[in-house]
C-alpha cells in the first residue's frame, strides 16, 4: 500500500528552524515568529523544541541564538501557513533527510562522516572530535546501566552532577553560569579535549562500579557514581603535581 506524504516523512528527524529559513529563504527570525504564533494559538510544543545554535560571528568566535529543533510534524504544521511552493520546497527537504536517515542506517560511517564535520565546521580540533565522538558513547552506556540500575526521575541529573562535583567543582548547572552557556546549549560542547576525556573515563569507571557493587536506585547509584568520579579526579590532580 502506497503511503501518504504525512506517514511517509514521520520516520525523518525533523528539521531545525535555521534549516527552514535556507529551504525558504525566509529570515530565521521570521520562521522564529512564525513559530512563537503557532504556539500562542495552541499548537502542541511537542512538536517544536527550543534550542540554540553557535552562530559564527564576522571577527571570530561564535554567539549562541536560539532557534527550535521541529519534527516532521511539526515542518507539516509550520509549512500550512506557507504559500504552496514554500510547502514543496519544505516538503522537499523532508524527503532528502529521510533518505539521508536511511542511507546512514545502512552505512553508520555515513553518520560519523556528518559527526565530524559539524564539528569541524565550528573549528574543533581532530583529536577534539575524537573524544567528543566517543565520550557520546561513553554516555550512552551510563545512563543505560542507570536505567538497569533502578535510577528514575531526579536521579539522572543527580548521577550527571556526581559526575561534574569532583571533575569540576560544580554541578552542571554551575558550569552553565560560570561559561555563560544557555540552558538549551550542549555544556559538553563546551569542553576541552582533556575534560571531555575526564569525563567519559568517570562515566566508564562509574558504570564499571555499579555493575560490580550492585547498586539499585538513585541513592546507592549516586554514591557509587560520585566515588568513581573522585578517583579519576584524584589522579588528574596527581598527574598535573607529577605525583607518582
Amino acid at each position: 500500500m502506497k503511503k501518504n506524504i504525512n506517514e511517509t516523512l514521520m520516520g525523518t528527524s525533523g528539521m531545525s528552524s535555521i534549516d527552514v529559513a535556507n529551504v525558504t529563504g525566509k529570515q530565521h527570525a521570521h520562521i522564529m515568529r512564525d513559530i512563537r504564533n503557532l504556539l500562542e494559538q495552541g499548537v502542541s510544543q511537542s512538536n517544536f523544541g527550543l534550542s540554540s545554535y553557535q552562530q559564527p560571528q564576522p571577527k571570530g568566535g561564535f554567539k549562541e541564538v536560539p532557534c527550535y529543533n521541529l519534527t516532521p510534524k511539526g515542518c507539516l504544521i509550520l509549512a500550512s501557513g506557507y504559500n504552496p511552493i514554500l510547502r514543496e520546497k519544505i516538503i522537499n527537504r523532508l524527503e532528502e533527510l529521510e533518505k539521508q536517515r536511511i542511507a546512514e542506517e545502512i552505512n553508520p560511517e555515513l553518520s560519523a562522516n556528518k559527526f565530524i564535520n559539524q564539528y569541524k565546521k565550528k573549528g574543533k580540533s581532530d583529536r577534539w572530535i575524537a573524544a567528543r565522538f566517543e565520550g557520546i558513547q561513553k554516555r550512552h552506556a551510563f545512563t543505560d546501566t542507570l536505567k538497569d540500575h533502578g535510577v528514575h526521575g531526579y536521579g539522572y541529573s543527580l548521577c550527571t552532577d556526581a559526575i561534574y562535583k569532583p571533575l569540576f567543582g560544580k554541578t552542571a548547572k554551575g558550569i552553565r553560569e560560570e561559561r555563560n552557556l544557555t540552558t538549551h546549549s550542549n555544556l559538553r560542547d563546551s569542553m576541552s579535549a582533556v575534560e571531555l576525556g575526564a569525563t567519559m573515563l568517570a562515566e566508564l569507571l562509574a558504570t564499571e562500579r555499579l555493575e560490580t557493587e550492585h547498586s539499585i536506585g538513585n541513592r546507592q547509584c549516586y554514591t557509587n557514581t560520585i566515588i568513581a568520579s573522585r578517583n579519576v579526579a584524584k589522579a588528574i590532580d596527581n598527574t598535573r603535581k607529577g605525583i607518582l
